[in-house]
């Protein structure tokens, strides 16, 4: 499960999508720290089976902070 980051981006979007979809209702995280919160909620369970992954567009301009790996989270 990728969540995407993005200039263009809006932290009150899922994350999922790489570009804004053509409505403007759906897209990527403006900040880490969106994708962060996200990361975090997914759930741990063996059943979820697939990685989750953070893929940054144009980092030009993105803020939010870094991501520091806690309480048995692996970067």
């Amino acid at each position: 499960m990728p969540f995407y980051i993005s200039p263009n981006g809006n932290d009150a979007w899922s994350g999922l999508l790489p570009e804004p979809n053509a409505d403007g209702t759906d897209g990527p995280f403006a900040t880490v720290a969106a994708a962060r919160q996200a990361v975090r909620a997914v759930p741990r369970e063996p059943a979820w089976g697939e990685p989750v992954a953070v893929r940054i567009d144009g980092t030009a301009g993105l803020h939010g902070g870094g991501f520091r790996p806690g309480g048995g989270e692996q970067l």
